[in-house]
């Protein structure tokens, strides 16, 4: 994992809220790009807008604590993800994991 305080937050938190129903967190933007895009992994079916809001919710101490560092995690099922569902996913497929 990069050594990067809010990077390891955000994955403290959302394993904090997910559990072992997060299989993986990926970053798949550059780290020094500007914001810093995340794809989230979940076990089990991923409603993506009700998803979205609970990752809102649980990276909301993160958020406030660099407010400088803009983050997006976008949620999706393993399913999805093993399969490269979308162009999204498989560019996250190349990303580092956390």
């Amino acid at each position: 994992m990069l050594n990067d305080p809010l990077l390891e937050q955000i994955k403290t938190l959302l394993t904090a809220h997910y559990g072992e129903r997060m299989r993986a967190l990926i970053l798949y933007s550059e780290p020094d790009a500007g914001e810093l895009d995340l794809l989230c992994v979940l076990e089990g079916a991923a409603n993506v807008w009700m998803e979205l809001d609970r990752i809102v919710d649980a990276t909301q101490p993160a958020a406030q604590a660099f407010p400088d560092r803009p983050f997006q995690v976008t949620p999706c099922s393993a399913r999805d993800f093993d399969t490269g569902a979308t162009g999204l996913i498989r560019e996250a497929q190349r990303g580092i994991p956390l």
